[in-house]
């Protein structure tokens, strides 16, 4: 008996569901993607939080092209469906604020205007989450699945308050660096 395991990253739940006389195996995402995988006859399934163990009555040389793309299509699901992308912003400035109202899944921010800056994450992309560093209150970690929408919504939140190019104040990438201009100085005669 030959066992696959399977490493699982972000799968909220995993189920077998009995439909007719066929069994299936249920994956749902993070960002509630449903995706059902047929399962084979002689095949044992098992899982915890991190892992997802495949046990084959048959031995390895006595596969078919069924049990390797069973194992394929699940694996190419997991790695590819499932991974989220991240991306770390700060918000560098004396006085700005971050705070994240969890029930209406609104972030609100204060940038040094007289007014404050809300965005609905609802409104803006539901599958992108938001997390605020509570300790500084000044970093930010947004990730979700798809890698063009956590950049489009990092690039909205760096609209905000654009880093000044005297001073450096704004929000910035992690590793972003900022090339400071001189200030010019009025020299008394």
């Amino acid at each position: 008996m030959d066992t696959f395991k399977i490493k699982l990253n972000n799968a909220i739940q995993i189920g077998i569901v009995k439909k007719n006389k066929s069994s299936f195996l249920k994956i749902i995402t993070r960002c509630n993607q449903i995706k059902f995988f047929k399962i084979l006859r002689g095949l044992k399934i098992k899982w915890d939080t991190n892992f997802l163990f495949l046990s084959f009555n048959i031995k390895k040389k006595d596969f078919t092209i069924k049990e390797y793309f069973f194992i394929i299509s699940i694996c190419d699901f997991i790695q590819t469906k499932l991974k989220i992308f991240n991306k770390k912003l700060l918000l560098v400035g004396q006085g700005f604020l971050i705070k994240k109202d969890s029930k209406a899944n609104n972030v609100i921010f204060k940038l040094g205007n007289s007014h404050y800056h809300r965005i609905n994450l609802n409104k803006e992309n539901p599958k992108i989450e938001l997390k605020v560093n509570s300790g500084t209150k000044t970093e930010i970690e947004i990730s979700g699945p798809n890698n063009v929408a956590v950049g489009d919504f990092g690039h909205k939140l760096k609209s905000l308050r654009i880093p000044d190019p005297y001073k450096g104040k704004g929000f910035l990438y992690k590793n972003d660096t900022i090339v400071l201009k001189d200030i010019k100085k009025k020299i008394n005669k």
